[in-house]
């Protein structure tokens, strides 16, 4: 079942180190040269388009960087009163912290977006309290939530800079700062129905001072 009536799924998978936004541009641009021939055929590509997320993690994640670098220089600057020092503190703790697509992601970003780049820093995707999660988004559209999260979840397969991924539960992410590291707990209650629901730990992070590479505790 697909948008509540009958028709076909295709996932597109890409190869391990190809640009998730050039195999978008490039699928669409196939769309379009083959809609001529596909009178009748409607074909929505939409429902499942991580290039839009990219898209506005990027906007998103430039705007971020460039307020948390001013700040993050001002206010060590201001403890420190020491400008090398300042710009050395603030270089080894650059983060980046999102929600905007309501699922539970953590890996470490490169300078190329891909696996063969330079490690930059970490990057954590908390989960949602209430909005619909990528799975959820699928099963919206017909696509059973079951075979949504298992399609979700391989995307590490495609992706090794994704070192971890969860599309079925709700939450928060938990973050503790300390001068030796930044430590992260991915936090999920076992309903977001029951207001005395358990709050269980799906996922620990670690990223030394220093050092931008994500490290999977548990």
């Amino acid at each position: 079942m697909v948008h509540s009536g009958r028709g076909l799924l295709l996932a597109v998978d890409k190869r391990p180190g190809a640009s998730t936004l050039a195999v978008t541009r490039e699928l669409q641009n196939a769309l379009e040269d083959m809609a001529p021939g596909l009178r009748g055929v409607h074909i929505d590509s939409s429902i499942f388009r991580p290039a839009v997320y990219m898209h506005r993690a990027i906007d998103h994640l430039t705007l971020l960087v460039i307020i948390a670098g001013v700040l993050a220089a001002f206010a060590i600057a201001a403890f420190l009163l020491h400008l090398r020092t300042a710009l050395v503190a603030m270089v080894s703790i650059l983060a980046s912290f999102s929600g905007d697509i309501h699922t539970y992601f953590a890996g470490t970003w490169t300078t190329t977006g891909r696996s063969d780049g330079k490690p930059v820093g970490p990057e954590f995707v908390a989960g949602s309290i209430s909005s619909y999660t990528i799975a959820e988004n699928f099963k919206q559209n017909g696509v059973p939530e079951a075979e949504a999260a298992l399609l979700v979840e391989r995307l590490p397969e495609n992706n090794p800079h994704l070192a971890y991924v969860n599309s079925t539960r709700h939450g928060y992410a938990l973050a503790t700062v300390t001068p030796e590291e930044l430590r992260v707990d991915f936090r999920s209650p076992t309903s977001t129905r029951d207001p005395n629901a358990r709050v269980e730990t799906l996922a620990r992070f670690s990223v030394e001072s220093g050092n931008p590479v994500l490290k999977v505790v548990s």
